[in-house]
């Protein structure tokens, strides 16, 4: 075994973080959220996501957010109200 000219030095192999313990097989993921409050409004990435786009997609639509704190958060009837007032319908033919 070599040893280090610094005292402290904590080898690789050593630095690396316990992995945390996934729910067995048998137990649901914990929720993020309380599935009894309604989800009134939605973060940045969720909203994306909700919609079947990217987030820089969605930035690019312009939806109206609401500022909370450092956060912007995109009313979920905002966004229900954008999908139905930018739907096109098929020709008919």
């Amino acid at each position: 075994m070599t040893t280090s000219p610094y005292p402290n030095h904590i080898p690789p192999a050593c630095r690396t973080r316990p992995k945390p313990e996934a729910p067995a097989a048998n137990e649901p993921a914990r929720p993020t959220t309380d599935p009894d409050v309604p989800r009134l409004a939605l973060n940045q990435r969720e909203a994306a996501k909700s919609i079947s786009v990217s987030v820089p997609t969605f930035k690019k639509l312009g939806l109206p957010y609401v500022p909370a704190g450092t956060r912007r958060v995109y009313p979920v009837a905002t966004i229900q109200q954008w999908l139905a007032d930018n739907a096109t319908r098929p020709n008919a033919g």
